[in-house]
């Protein structure tokens, strides 16, 4: 039985080394995902969790939309989440806009975060399209994309520092953005 805990721990472990080193790598830009080659959001046409369909038209209204690309299964996707409901209000008032897209996870998980968090925002289901053309291309979640109102990708942004400290980030991001 410690022969066999013994291996799991040493897969975890070869695992763990691989990821790191495959993120290490692709922070300093040496491995390229399918994500960081794409400059603009693909077009689609897909519904959002209230069944409404949604067109790569919805960022022609706004000056900037967040896109952020999240699992109901990621810990630091829901504190990022957090972080885009409490900013929201500001984001709005900057002619920006939020818009989650799911991944990882069925509808009802999602629809269950959703309501718990009392997210505000649309969140799309990705159907095969999307999902091959954008949302396989983000090895981490969350990923969080600034967008043009022509769909045209600004800034890539992996991962989460908490609510807080994705607060205090999305926040000089936007003011980045507007200036």
């Amino acid at each position: 039985m410690k022969k066999i805990i013994s291996r799991i721990i040493d897969i975890i472990l070869i695992l763990l080394i691989i990821y790191l080193s495959f993120r290490l790598l692709q922070k300093k830009g040496i491995i390229e995902t399918k994500l960081d080659r794409l400059d603009r959001i693909p077009s689609f046409k897909v519904e959002d969790m209230e069944g409404n369909n949604v067109t790569e038209k919805i960022f022609k209204d706004y000056d900037f939309t967040i896109v952020n690309i999240w699992s109901p299964l990621c810990g630091a996707c829901i504190e990022e989440l957090r972080a885009l409901k409490e900013l929201e209000p500001y984001i709005e008032e900057r002619n920006g806009n939020i818009i989650g897209i799911i991944t990882n996870g069925s509808a009802d998980r999602a629809g269950a975060k959703i309501n718990e968090l009392n997210l505000g925002f649309t969140n799309l289901i990705p159907d095969k399209k999307l999902n091959k053309e954008l949302v396989k291309g983000a090895v981490v979640t969350p990923t969080t994309l600034f967008v043009d109102k022509d769909g045209y990708i600004m800034k890539k942004y992996t991962g989460s520092y908490g609510t807080e400290g994705d607060i205090r980030f999305l926040k000089e991001r936007v003011q980045e953005l507007i200036k």
